[in-house]
């Protein structure tokens, strides 16, 4: 999930940075935050390892808001799990 200012949104823009990573945009979503009145830009890819394209964004001034993964809920279910 990417966070920005709803001025600096371009789908176009996206899309170019996350195919120069060799990551397909599966779908994309976007919310307005009411209390930032950012917005927030979901993004599902093909990939499941996406640091290179973390890095990019970041390098392009994005801002990673957060990181869903099928690894990082696997991991979190295993604490849990551990903990009960």
């Amino acid at each position: 999930m990417l966070e920005l200012e709803p001025r600096d949104y371009s789908l176009s823009e996206i899309a170019r940075i996350a195919e120069s990573n060799e990551v397909t945009l599966l779908s994309v979503n976007t919310l307005t935050n009411p209390n930032t009145a950012k917005l927030e830009v979901v993004l599902k890819t093909n990939r499941q390892e996406m640091q290179g394209l973390i890095a990019t964004f970041e390098r392009f001034n994005y801002t990673i808001k957060y990181m869903f993964s099928e690894e990082l809920e696997e991991d979190l279910l295993k604490r849990t799990t551990t903990f009960s």
